[in-house]
C-alpha cells in the first residue's frame, strides 16, 4: 500500500528538483530531473514534469521536442498545467502557419486555461481572425483578452511554492512579479492589437483609449512599448512630448532610445536644435543597436550640419555599431565628412569597408564614391604639377 505514496513523492521530489535547477540556469540537470519525474508514470507530476522540459526544449530550439511534451500534457492532464501547454502548443503551431489546428487548440486553452492562459489564448485567436479577415471576431477576442487579464482569480504556481519552500526570499518576489507580468501579458497584446485595428479602421479615439488601457496594464514591456506607439501616431504634438520623456525615463532599452529618435525628430522640426541634440544624445546612450544607432546617426547629422567635426565624427562611429540600414548610413555619412575634412585616407577605408558590404546596391555605391574620391585626388596632383 505504501507504493503508490512512494513513488508519487519521488516524483514530486524529482519536478521540484527540476524546477530549481532551470531557476539556476542548470538546464541540463534540470532536464535530467523532469525525465526523472516524467518516468515515474505519477499521473500528476509527471505531466507537470513534462510541460516545463517543453518549454525547455522549446527554448531551445526544439520545436519538435517541445511539442512532443507539450502534447504528452495534452493527452495526460487535467491539472493547470493543461490550459498552459495549449497556450504554448497553439502558439507553436502559429509561427508554423498552421492556423486551422492552432485555432482549435487556443480555444481548448481558452476554454480549459486559468485567467494567464485565457488571456494569452484570447490575444492569439484575435491575430487569426483579423488575418482571414473577421474584423468583428478579432475585437471581441481583444476585449476578452483585456477582461481575463483582469481577473485577480489567485493561480497556483509551482516554482513560486518551491522558492518559498526552499527559504529563496529574494527569488520570492521577483516570481510573484513574472507571474503578474504573465498574467497581464495576454490583456496588453490585446489591447495593442485592438488598437491598431481601430486606426486601420480610422477609429482614432477608439485606438487611443485601447492604448491607455493597454498603459495601464503596467506591463514592463508592453506598456513603454505602448506609449511609444501611442505618442508615434496619435497624439498632438505636446503630449506626444510628454509620453516621449516618460518612455526615455523608464529606461527601456528599445523603446527608450525610439523614443528618443521621435522626440528628437518633433524638437528639430520646431527648430529646437539644441533640445534635438540632447534628445539624440540621450538615445545614443542606450544600448539597443537599432533605435541607439539610430538616435546616435541623427545626433552625427546636426552635429555636421554645425560644424562640429569631432562630435560627428564620435557620433558616426557609435551608429556604426549598429547593424543594418542606420549604419550603413552613418558609415557613409562619416566617410563624406572626412573627405570633406581632408582626410581622404579615413574615407578611402570607410568606403572600401562599405565594398565589401553583402547588399549589392551599398556596394555599388561605396565603389562609386570611391572611384570618384579616387579620381579626384588624381586630378589635384595633376593640377599641382
Amino acid at each position: 500500500m505504501n507504493h503508490p505514496i512512494q513513488a508519487s513523492s519521488h516524483a514530486h521530489d524529482a519536478y521540484t528538483r527540476g524546477l530549481l535547477l532551470d531557476e539556476d540556469d542548470q538546464v541540463d540537470q534540470a532536464v535530467d530531473a523532469f525525465q526523472e519525474a516524467i518516468e515515474s508514470g505519477d499521473p500528476e507530476w509527471g505531466p507537470k514534469a513534462a510541460f516545463q522540459l517543453g518549454m525547455i526544449l522549446r527554448e531551445g530550439g526544439d520545436e519538435a521536442g517541445g511539442e512532443r511534451a507539450y502534447r504528452q500534457v495534452i493527452d495526460s492532464s487535467d491539472g493547470p498545467e493543461l490550459g498552459a501547454a495549449l497556450l504554448n502548443l497553439g502558439a507553436l503551431l502559429m509561427e508554423r502557419n498552421k492556423r486551422e489546428a492552432a485555432k482549435e487548440t487556443l480555444s481548448r486553452a481558452l476554454e480549459l486555461g486559468g485567467p494567464t492562459e485565457r488571456g494569452g489564448a484570447a490575444a492569439n485567436l484575435g491575430n487569426l481572425a483579423k488575418d482571414q479577415g473577421d474584423i468583428e471576431s478579432a475585437q471581441r477576442f481583444f476585449e476578452l483578452a483585456m477582461e481575463c487579464s483582469r481577473d485577480n482569480t489567485p493561480e497556483a504556481d509551482d516554482l513560486l511554492e518551491a522558492l518559498e519552500a526552499a527559504g529563496r526570499t529574494a527569488e520570492v518576489q521577483n516570481r510573484k512579479d513574472a507571474l503578474r507580468e504573465a498574467r497581464v501579458a495576454g490583456g496588453t497584446a490585446g489591447a495593442e492589437h485592438l488598437a491598431k485595428l481601430l486606426m486601420e479602421q480610422g477609429n482614432h479615439s477608439g485606438a487611443v483609449d485601447a492604448f491607455r488601457q493597454a498603459i495601464a496594464f503596467g506591463h514592463p514591456e508592453g506598456t513603454p512599448r505602448a506609449e511609444a506607439e501611442l505618442a508615434g501616431q496619435l497624439l498632438p504634438v505636446d503630449e506626444a512630448k510628454k509620453v516621449f520623456h516618460e518612455v526615455i525615463a523608464s529606461g527601456h532599452d528599445k523603446w527608450g532610445p525610439m523614443a528618443s529618435v521621435n522626440l528628437g525628430v518633433l524638437l528639430e522640426e520646431e527648430g529646437d536644435l539644441q533640445g534635438a541634440k540632447d534628445a539624440y544624445r540621450r538615445g545614443s546612450q542606450f544600448t539597443d543597436p537599432e533605435s541607439g544607432g539610430r538616435a546616435a546617426r541623427y545626433l552625427g547629422d546636426l552635429q555636421a550640419q554645425e560644424g562640429d567635426v569631432a562630435g560627428a565624427v564620435e557620433s558616426y562611429r557609435r551608429a556604426m555599431e549598429s547593424e543594418g540600414e542606420d549604419g550603413v548610413a552613418a558609415a557613409f555619412s562619416l566617410a563624406s565628412l572626412l573627405a570633406t575634412s581632408g582626410d581622404r585616407n579615413g574615407a578611402a577605408e570607410i568606403y572600401e569597408r562599405l565594398a565589401q558590404m553583402p547588399w549589392p546596391e551599398v556596394r555599388s555605391e561605396a565603389q562609386r564614391e570611391l572611384r570618384e574620391l579616387k579620381g579626384s585626388a588624381l586630378g589635384r596632383l595633376f593640377h599641382r604639377r
